[in-house]
Order: C-alpha cells, then sequence, then structure tokens
C-alpha cells in the first residue's frame, strides 16, 4: 500500500456496512463485528480503530450512482478526509437503480416485496419524507424494471462506465481506491479493477455458503432462507452475508492482495456448502432486521458528509 492509511473509508453496498455500535438494537453484537473481515483488515495492518481512522459511510443495499456521487462528494468537500486514506468501494448489481432520495432502496427485488415497501414508507414517514410521491416512485421503479424497460445490456455498460471512472479518479487525484466485485465479476466486465485481478464476486463466496447439490438446489434453498417462513425472517442473518470462518479467509486475500499485488481469488478457497434449513438460526448474527431501525445507518452518511437527503 502507497498511502499512510490515516483514515479507511468503506463506500460498500451492504456488504460493507459497518454495524459498529455496541449498544444500538440495530446493531451486530460487538464480537461479530470485530470479527468482520473490514476489522481483520484493519488489524492485520495495524492500523487502531477509532473515530479519527474510520468513516464508515456504507449504505444498505445501495448502487453505483450513490457510490460514484459519494465519491465526487468527498473529493470536492471532503478532501481532508480521503486524501491519505485507503477507499474500499464495492461494485453492486448495476440493474439497481437510484430512483428517489433514498439510495438504500434501489434493489428493485426489495421493491416486488409488500411488506418491505410498507416498512420503508413507514421509516420515511419519521423521516419527514414525502410518502404519498415515494411510493408513487417505488411502484414506477418496479414497474419500470419488471416490464423490461431496463436490459441487461444497459447494466452492463453502467457497471463499465463505473470501473472506468474510478480508473479515472486514481489517476487524477492519486487516491488509493480498493474495488470489490459485489456481483458483477473483472472478467464480466472486461476491466481491470485494481493493480492486481479479482476473480469471481463476493455475492459468489455468500451463495455457495448454503449447502446444495448443485446450484439450481442452492438458488431455491436461498430463495426459502430470505423468505419471511425461514429462521431468518425474510432477511440474511449473516454479518455482511457472509460466515465468520469465510470473513476471516476475505481477510486475508485481501490483504495478500494489496500488499504482495497477487490476485485476489473469490472463487477458491472458501468454506461452502454450511448452511442448512435446519441449521441456518446459528448463522443469523443481526439482533433484527427491522427496516424502520436498520435504515438509521443512512444517517451515519449523511452526519458525516452532508448529502441531498
Amino acid at each position: 500500500m502507497n498511502k499512510n492509511n490515516i483514515k479507511y473509508v468503506s463506500l460498500l453496498d451492504s456488504f460493507g456496512t459497518f454495524y459498529q455500535k455496541e449498544n444500538d438494537d440495530w446493531a451486530v453484537p460487538n464480537e461479530e463485528t470485530k470479527n468482520s473481515w473490514q476489522y481483520l483488515l484493519f488489524k492485520k495492518f495495524n492500523i487502531e480503530l477509532n473515530k479519527t481512522t474510520l468513516e464508515p459511510l456504507s449504505q444498505n443495499g445501495s448502487c453505483i450512482e450513490y457510490i460514484q456521487w459519494s465519491l465526487d462528494y468527498l473529493i470536492q468537500y471532503q478532501w481532508d478526509i480521503i486524501k491519505d486514506a485507503t477507499i474500499i468501494i464495492g461494485v453492486p448489481d448495476p440493474n439497481r437503480i437510484w430512483f428517489c432520495e433514498y439510495p438504500s432502496i434501489s434493489h428493485i427485488v426489495n421493491l416486488g416485496n409488500k411488506g418491505f415497501r410498507k416498512s420503508f414508507l413507514d421509516h420515511a414517514n419519521s423521516m419527514g419524507s414525502d410518502t404519498y410521491k415515494l411510493e408513487k416512485q417505488m411502484n414506477s421503479a418496479f414497474e419500470f424494471a419488471a416490464n423490461g424497460c431496463y436490459p441487461r445490456e444497459l447494466a452492463f455498460q453502467k457497471a463499465k462506465s463505473f470501473i472506468a471512472y474510478i480508473h479515472y479518479i486514481r489517476k487524477e487525484y492519486d487516491l488509493n481506491v480498493i474495488a470489490l466485485p459485489i456481483s458483477e465479476s473483472e472478467e464480466s466486465i472486461g476491466i481491470q479493477y485494481n493493480s492486481f485481478k479479482t476473480h469471481g464476486t463476493l455475492q459468489d463466496v455468500q451463495f455457495r455458503e448454503i449447502a446444495a447439490k448443485n446450484d439450481k438446489d442452492r438458488v431455491k434453498l436461498q430463495q426459502y432462507l430470505l423468505s419471511p417462513k425461514s429462521q431468518w425472517l425474510g432477511s440474511d442473518g449473516r454479518v455482511n452475508h457472509l460466515t465468520r470462518k469465510n470473513h476471516a479467509i476475505l481477510a486475508e486475500k485481501i490483504y495478500n492482495s494489496m500488499t504482495n499485488n497477487v490476485d485476489l481469488d473469490l472463487n477458491t478457497g472458501f468454506v461452502q456448502n454450511i448452511i442448512t434449513e435446519i441449521n441456518c438460526k446459528e448463522y443469523k448474527k443481526l439482533n433484527i432486521h427491522k427496516l424502520t431501525q436498520d435504515t438509521n445507518i443512512d444517517t451515519v452518511y449523511s452526519n458525516t458528509v452532508a448529502g441531498p437527503f
């Protein structure tokens, strides 16, 4: 790493969201948080974790546009925060669309869930938002995607443009930016993400933790686990979507790539086929999943960098 790493800035999707408070109802248990790959990476670089080294700027379920907007904002208005920082970003599903003032509800799949919509509208109402307008926006965004108005080819081009933008700001501002593939691999995009090559995605790692004979059965079990009928109560119970063992493996892999410039291989070396319908509750490490409380993480970003919210 070519920076002093005075700060660490996270602009990831929910893979990088920091649930770091110890006593809040919506927080991950502290012992689990400190075993997530982000904190393990801190330890490997001997960086003391405190308010001067960490800027938790993540948004749950956010999109590419939000990450790019955030980086632009930080460069323009918060340069002192990032000029000597290691910035770790994610490349989330490019099919997500930033369609309203809340970037954390850009995941179109969620909008197909009536319970999700009602829960978020309740939260938005408590925040003073125009819920009538927001509900119409939700309906329009979902219909837009559901009717095929946002083809895969267009989303793919957006992802390619995003990686090109990352390469630009690295060169233009001498920023130390690490890009992690969440749902789009370096191979599928066709552009190298970092100085080291990456293979596979974090989504692949989380998917393969689910135990099944083949991917078809794995999809079925995953759909069940993410339904209200399962012991996860309709929401992924893993910290940043990974089990503890794989957090440790991922931290070691990222550290090795950052320090030795070797390929970041997300296809091999991880624990697989461990989560079943019977034992899934053992991997439910998030305390609760009430959206009205989980989305309080949005205010972490707003309080740190005054955005458009």
